[in-house]
């Protein structure tokens, strides 16, 4: 199936290496925040950053959808009843409906709960049609650190911690080696994915247990050291301690990340993913294949860099 995704517009980069990966793509058609993907095994549902999903129909001039609207079979895709949206179109929803409306057996218009949503898109003259499959209102925010019963101010946001697991493209059991209290584990484990989560920090790994219970998510946590772990996993997925939130220097911090990548290389099997995410001005060199690296703005004194990398 032809898909059509309306992507977030907080980071374009990694919204659309988080579809590729669920896609199981390389390549995609991209157009500002709207990308076209073709995938017989598209999870889409798990995307964090996107807005809507939706089965592609057409794309066309924005001076000759009327036209392309009038010679479209809508009878296919309509169930029950239907609605329209549009995003800066020239021609407006109603408009648009109204010619959909003598295209229809037996139509009927529901904007609150329609059964048939057709989403139109228009960016510089060209519009994309689709018939929206998904709509992303899942609320990252309920589990923002300062709602979780195991605190840390430097936990990553939900949102972003989803698409670190989403890049992995894990298919059974994932590990995060410097789990802290448990932020991505939580968001891999509402997806239904096997979690193991290590820490050297004791403390962290109580806090990790909070609030893996708070959220009722099972997962194996033990007190180690990211260098010495030694898991079966298809993917790692983490977010190493530094700045202010780590005791290390940044010699010091370098170094263990360069040793646990090498341990990481041991453990991974071949075509597995390793997702990190460290700061931008930390340069580092291992056997993985960077596959990509996407600058992630933080705030004004930290920007962080993702690392997508192949074994």
């Amino acid at each position: 199936m032809k898909y059509l995704i309306f992507l977030s517009g907080e980071n374009l980069e990694l919204a659309k290496e988080e579809v590729l990966a669920l896609a199981g793509k390389k390549k995609c058609k991209q157009h500002n925040n709207i990308i076209i993907v073709d995938s017989e095994d598209f999870n889409y549902k798990r995307l964090a950053y996107a807005h809507k999903v939706c089965q592609h129909i057409f794309t066309c001039k924005g001076i000759h959808l009327k036209k392309v609207i009038i010679r479209n079979d809508w009878q296919k895709y309509y169930q029950k009843n239907f609605a329209v949206n549009t995003y800066k179109t020239k021609l407006t929803g109603l408009e648009l409906a109204n010619i959909m409306w003598n295209k229809l057996k037996n139509p009927k218009v529901d904007l609150l709960y329609a059964k048939t949503k057709f989403e139109f898109f228009e960016i510089e003259n060209k519009v994309y049609c689709g018939l929206q499959l998904w709509e992303n209102v899942e609320d990252f925010n309920f589990r923002k650190a300062h709602n979780r019963p195991g605190f840390s101010p430097v936990s990553l946001h939900p949102k972003l911690a989803r698409t670190l697991v989403n890049l992995s493209r894990v298919k059974n059991k994932m590990l995060d080696p410097f789990c802290g209290t448990g932020g991505i584990l939580i968001e891999a484990g509402l997806m239904k994915i096997k979690t193991i989560g290590t820490d050297i920090d004791k403390e962290m790994l109580k806090k990790a247990k909070k609030n893996l219970n708070y959220f009722k998510l099972n997962c194996l946590l033990e007190q180690k050291d990211a260098r010495e772990v030694n898991y079966k996993v298809d993917a790692i997925v983490t977010d190493p301690p530094y700045g202010k939130s780590s005791s290390l220097k940044n010699t010091e911090m370098k170094k263990l990340i360069m040793d646990f990548l090498k341990n990481a290389y041991k453990i991974l099997p071949k075509k597995s993913y390793l997702i990190m995410m460290l700061p931008n001005n930390l340069k580092i060199k291992s056997k993985f294949k960077i596959k990509n690296k996407i600058d992630f703005f933080i705030h004004k004194s930290l920007t962080r860099t993702i690392y997508i990398m192949l074994k």
